[in-house]
């Protein structure tokens, strides 16, 4: 805005002063008046976007005076850089976005600014980006890269001699949590394992590769998974063995530097059940009598023996013991019968660390 000024004021029908401006970058209007009675005024003076400093010469005239004043037009200067997130797990979904401002609209073909990140292998950005004509900012797109620890990046943007700097902290993936389902189970039983991780994997970092140890033979994991691409977690099998004691097993699982524990319980077999076939025999009969014992999960490696006992060997009779095979959860054994000349009842007994099942068998005259 301009303003005119009279050493007095205007007489009655105003003053019309004409108005000049030496630079096409600078348009004012071609007169202006200043009402009567009133000893000044202003007018407005509209300038175009330039690429360099213009020096306008804007002059008023009255009849043969004329006064004359400068105006100097500043391109428009970089006043800032800025991200969308100052933090970001490298690879991983999240987008991030840059932005850059000028303190003025751009020029009639656009004004380039230049970007630059000090560490391309986690941030890379455009080697420039274009502010349109007459506007204030432009976005550009931020791309983040998978790194094996945190790294802070800055970049920076750069326009007509001027630089702003901003700062990204790029992290690495980490696994947030490792878990087991059950955690308790039965030699023999399969385990389901999940790994939850502190970002999405993103395209740029591909799947994350997953390696996983067991701290026993009686548990097995497979040496590595991966946890896709869109997803943030993934899962596992885990296969369990029969143990001959109650044991404790600690599973790892680790990406890069990052590693998280989980205990996994195994329990050792224990007695279900035992039973006879058939219940009813006529003693010293043809009829072939035989046990089954059934475990609560497979025998250990080099399998588990099992105790037998009858109430009244002189009538049935089994082996003083059986042995249930490694990975087997069953066994038969034989119930030799004798003649009697009344019914009698006899308990047939199978009995592992001190726990015992029975079943009855009836012996027939």
């Amino acid at each position: 805005m301009g303003t005119v000024s009279l050493t007095g004021q205007a007489p009655p029908g105003g003053v019309t002063l004409s108005l000049l401006s030496s630079s096409k970058d600078a348009t004012v209007p071609a007169s202006v008046t200043i009402a009567g009675g009133s000893s000044s005024t202003n007018f407005d003076v509209t300038t175009k976007t330039v690429t360099a400093s213009v020096d306008a010469t804007v002059t008023a005239k009255l009849a043969a005076i004329a006064q004359s004043t400068l105006l100097t037009i500043q391109p428009a200067s970089l006043v800032s850089l800025s991200a969308s997130s100052d933090s970001v797990v490298g690879g991983s979904n999240v987008e991030v976005s840059g932005n850059v401002s000028l303190n003025g609209p751009a020029a009639a073909t656009g004004d380039v600014v230049t970007l630059r990140s000090s560490d391309s292998k986690a941030i890379s950005v455009p080697a420039t980006v274009k502010v349109a004509n007459g506007a204030l900012s432009a976005a550009f797109a931020i791309r983040h890269l998978r790194v094996t620890t945190a790294q802070v990046v800055t970049l920076t943007a750069s326009f007509h001699g001027a630089s702003q700097t901003t700062t990204i902290t790029v992290n690495p993936f980490l696994i947030e949590s490792l878990t087991l389902s059950p955690s308790s189970v039965t030699g023999g039983s399969s385990v389901t394992g999940a790994v939850v991780l502190n970002a999405t994997a993103g395209s740029s970092s591909g799947s994350i590769l997953i390696k996983l140890e067991s701290s026993a033979k009686s548990a097995t994991v497979p040496a590595t998974f991966t946890v896709p691409v869109g997803s943030s977690s993934g899962h596992f099998t885990l296969k369990t063995s029969g143990v001959s004691a109650n044991t404790e097993v600690t599973v790892s699982a680790t990406s890069g530097s990052s590693s998280q524990q989980a205990t996994l319980s195994i329990s050792a077999p224990l007695l279900a059940s035992v039973s006879v076939t058939p219940s009813s025999v006529k003693g010293g009969s043809s009829t072939d009598v035989s046990g089954v014992i059934t475990l609560s999960g497979p025998a250990p490696s080099g399998g588990l023996v099992v105790k037998l006992s009858s109430s009244d060997p002189s009538v049935a009779a089994v082996p003083a013991s059986v042995t249930v095979a490694a990975g087997r959860s069953t066994v038969t054994f034989k119930v030799s019968h004798h003649e009697v000349s009344t019914e009698t009842s006899v308990s047939i007994g199978a009995t592992i660390s001190g726990v015992t099942q029975t079943a009855t068998l009836t012996v027939t005259p």
